[in-house]
């Protein structure tokens, strides 16, 4: 695993014997002393946004803190099965961490609470009980979670509410996803394969709308309004030839939407 600190003063790496080295930029020819982290294979590395300082997580689910110029390591948390993935917001405010088949997530973390007990008290689950989890990717504003799992589907979580069911995407034999990461400033996700392709999603609200308009011929249900949008906000059509979706205002439960589409069945 190799990462790059977001200022690009930094960079550390590892190898398949649990050795982390560290390097200035600036000095390349002269590392920092190489720290042992683990007897197994480090499989992620990333700096804290901010900070000179990074986490690992190691092939036997052991998350761990790391000072740039120190020698010791803070165990976090030890999750069940190989390290899948370990992403940050653009704030080091979110940290998604997934091994096996969980995904773990951890939000308030500007005030860089890195010890044990605080990580084990406040990580919210993400559970995939029958598919391990291949990759995990936080987007830059903290505001989504999007977990690849083995076979081929891909959850984009509501980071703000980990309650709600996640929007589900799903490639076909040609699409296994292996790694997913976000945009740095627009809402889209881009999708790496086995098979060498990469795929780019959309997934902010704008985009999840068109493709509902596109796909399934009908707007939002009023659920999921509250779900993607906010039950703050007052309830608007995104197809606009569409009557509103089931538990809207002026919603019809009995309509039929083939009905409104007259070229359906040449679509496919």
């Amino acid at each position: 695993a190799v990462a790059i600190s977001a200022d690009g003063a930094a960079v550390v790496a590892s190898d398949s014997d649990g050795w982390i080295r560290k390097w200035r930029v600036d000095d390349p020819k002269h590392p920092r002393a190489a720290v042992k982290a683990t007897e197994l294979d480090i499989k992620h590395l990333v700096f804290v946004p901010g900070s000179p300082d990074f986490l690992s997580l190691g092939a036997d689910g052991g998350l761990r803190f790391w000072k740039f110029d120190g020698t010791e390591s803070i165990l976090l948390v030890s999750l069940s099965g190989s390290g899948g993935g370990l992403s940050f917001d653009a704030s080091g405010n979110v940290l998604a961490a997934a091994a096996g088949t969980e995904t773990r997530v951890w939000k308030d973390l500007q005030r860089r609470r890195w010890n044990a007990e605080w990580f084990a008290k406040t990580a919210t689950i993400l559970a995939s009980p029958d598919e391990d989890v291949h990759s995990v990717s936080v987007s830059a504003s903290g505001s989504s979670v999007a977990v690849a799992l083995k076979n081929r589907l891909i959850r984009v979580y509501d980071a703000g509410r980990l309650d709600l069911a996640p929007v589900e995407i799903r490639g076909t034999k040609e699409q296994n996803s292996a790694v997913v990461q976000f945009h740095p400033s627009e809402p889209i996700l881009a999708a790496g394969s086995w098979e060498g392709t990469v795929r780019f999603i959309p997934v902010g609200l704008p985009h999840l709308a068109d493709q509902v308009c596109d796909r399934v011929w009908r707007n939002l249900s009023q659920i999921e309004w509250n779900g993607f949008i906010g039950g703050d906000l007052p309830y608007e059509r995104s197809c606009e030839t569409l009557p509103p979706g089931a538990g809207a205002p002026g919603a019809d439960d009995r309509f039929e939407p083939w009905k409104h589409v007259p070229s359906m069945k040449t679509r496919n």
